[in-house]
């Protein structure tokens, strides 16, 4: 069966039709009771191919912050199995880690602020105890 945008299905589509819209940038919208649609993706605006772009930046600077840190989780860690007073407190550095995790959910515009350097996070915390 040959598939194409604006084809409108009763009843129900082939399962062939939902692959045919994943390679064509398509997808089924129900337009009724038990009918549907094969509706061309639309193209994102430039806000939103923009605001994209900068979630994906922002995104991957926090994921380096947060493997730096978790590398500093790693050898404190091992310092104390080592018996060694570590250089960095663990549960600091714990505590830290999760407030990058948690950074997105901190504000719906939270790609517009960097999260703060470790740093900066424990003067804040020293501060507000």
């Amino acid at each position: 069966m040959k598939f194409d945008t604006d084809q409108i299905f009763h009843g129900s589509y082939p399962p062939e039709a939902a692959k045919w819209c994943n390679e064509n940038d398509a997808h089924i919208k129900i337009i009724g009771d038990h009918i549907y649609q094969i509706c061309a993706n639309k193209e994102p605006t430039i806000e939103e191919k923009q605001l994209a772009y900068a979630y994906e930046l922002f995104d991957n600077a926090r994921e380096a912050v947060i493997l730096e840190c978790s590398w500093r989780v790693e050898r404190a860690n091992e310092q104390i199995k080592l018996g060694i007073t570590p250089v960095d407190d663990l549960m600091t550095l714990l505590t830290y880690r999760q407030y990058l995790r948690d950074y997105p959910e901190s504000s719906e515009t939270w790609y517009e602020n960097e999260p703060l350097d470790l740093e900066t996070w424990m003067k804040n915390k020293k501060e507000t105890n």
